[in-house]
């Protein structure tokens, strides 16, 4: 009898284990990118330091029937300060051995920009922003894509060698002035500017707080596959609840987390932040 109960018992372990137990996930191959193109990015992430401008590298994959824009220096920093996180912190500990605090190396420079990512479904015409909140984790939302109703304008230029015109438009709260080249008959352009008979090269807003420059433009060579962020890590959402995410970690955020202290050197005052979004 005995027996028999540990059997049952067993079995309504691995049952229940079986049941609870997350399904494995991947990221979706959207697409095979067919054109790379690095922008340098200026943004004035801090309403309260305007003097003070964010610096990244975004790039842009195209392909037939997705677009990815994404931070890949970021990415890429991530990526080295995991193999050799010594060198760009120091951890202090009492003499039992428990972290006292963490100082991060300030010599070592950081990428600007968030950890972020925007796919373009051209087929369908809509688009999925996923950003990675610091404490929280993933984050996504979907909404259709609109692209902007631009003015072209007679003025010319050259960018990166190719023959570029501009164009105007209010976008998302800003009013946008781009130059895009029809040499490059493209519909695309840095994060949701696009709509123009040629590839976005330069685009900035008459504020001055965001502005993208084109550094270059290079077929994919290789196999350069187009792919989603693993479902199992995204909670899906909207964008108001993520802006009020960022808002609440900007704007009231502390220094520390989980009982460990994250601080310079010099230990200065965490300054005030007021949040500066592309999107109003």
């Amino acid at each position: 009898m005995k027996k028999f109960l540990l059997v049952k018992r067993l079995f309504l372990v691995i049952v229940l284990s079986l049941f609870f137990y997350p399904a494995k996930s991947q990221p979706q191959l959207l697409d095979s990118t067919q054109l790379i193109v690095k922008y340098k990015v200026l943004a004035l992430t801090n309403l309260l330091t305007p003097e003070k401008l964010s610096i990244s590298d975004r790039y842009l994959y195209i392909g037939k029937n997705w677009n990815q824009y994404f931070n890949l220096s970021y990415l890429e920093y991530r990526k080295e300060r995991l193999e050799n996180i010594d060198k760009y912190r120091t951890v202090e500990k009492d003499a039992s051995g428990h972290i006292i605090r963490v100082i991060q190396n300030q010599k070592i420079s950081v990428p600007g920009g968030d950890r972020e990512y925007l796919f373009v479904n051209k087929k369908s015409n809509d688009f999925t922003y996923v950003i990675w909140i610091l404490f929280k984790g993933y984050y996504s939302y979907e909404e259709k894509f609109i692209r902007p109703e631009w003015k072209l304008e007679p003025e010319q230029k050259e960018i990166l060698g190719y023959a570029c015109n501009k164009a105007v438009a209010s976008y998302k709260g800003r009013i946008w002035t781009v130059w895009f080249t029809g040499e490059i008959p493209i519909d695309a352009g840095p994060w949701l500017l696009s709509g123009l008979p040629g590839l976005i090269l330069e685009a900035s807003d008459t504020e001055g707080h965001y502005s993208f420059s084109a550094m270059s433009i290079e077929k994919a060579t290789t196999l350069l596959p187009i792919t989603t962020i693993d479902p199992l890590q995204i909670s899906k959402t909207n964008r108001a609840t993520i802006v009020k995410l960022l808002k609440k970690l900007w704007e009231e955020g502390d220094a520390s987390f989980a009982g460990v202290s994250i601080i310079s050197p010099t230990s200065p005052a965490v300054p005030k932040r007021k949040i500066n979004l592309i999107e109003r």
